[in-house]
């Protein structure tokens, strides 16, 4: 079955009118305009995304596992409550997007822009960041644990002192309520 085929079979199982949920295992998507489409409760299994714009896309709810997202423009996805294991993004941008309660577990994020992005209750484990940036970032409630970042800049982040970022190394909790003491957990190489 060709994707957009998966694409409107999950779209009448959102609607309850059979088709089945979307499930996307052991692809490649170099060439596909992902715009305007309600994506969410989707599976993709071992699916690399290369060179593509990903625009008004709601995943929420969705399972990546294995991935690799190369090249990609995400803008006004939502992203809440998605799950993410052993995912890779290359030389992305992700901007104006929700991705509050999601789960990254052991995310590798190279050169990864986020821009006026919601990362609210999110809980990133055993990840790195390298060469990325958050810029106008949501962080209230967030926790890195585990997670390294390297060369990796903050600016205009959006913390809350009621609901703190939490950093966690080695089982010691830090609490964060400024870029200050998150640009002391960065590594500079």
């Amino acid at each position: 079955m060709k994707i957009i085929e998966k694409i409107i079979d999950h779209t009448n199982w959102l609607n309850d009118k059979k088709g089945s949920q979307l499930d996307i295992e052991n692809e490649e998507i170099s060439i596909f305009n992902f715009e305007n489409i309600d994506l969410n409760s989707g599976i993709f299994t071992n699916v690399n995304f290369f060179e593509i714009d990903i625009i008004n896309i709601n995943f929420s709810g969705s399972y990546f596992f294995n991935c690799v997202f190369k090249n990609i423009i995400f803008i006004n996805i939502n992203l809440r409550k998605s799950e993410f294991h052993d995912c890779h993004f290359v030389n992305c941008s992700i901007e104006k997007s929700n991705i509050t309660k999601a789960e990254f577990f052991n995310l590798k994020a190279n050169n990864v822009s986020f821009l006026e992005v919601d990362l609210g209750w999110t809980f990133i484990d055993s990840s790195s960041f390298v060469e990325s940036t958050f810029d106008e970032v949501v962080l209230e409630g967030t926790i890195f644990s585990d997670t390294k970042t390297v060369n990796t800049k903050f600016k205009n982040l959006i913390f809350s002192k009621k609901y703190p970022l939490k950093y966690s190394e080695n089982k010691n909790i830090t609490f964060i309520e400024d870029e200050k003491k998150l640009i002391r957990k960065t590594t500079i190489i």
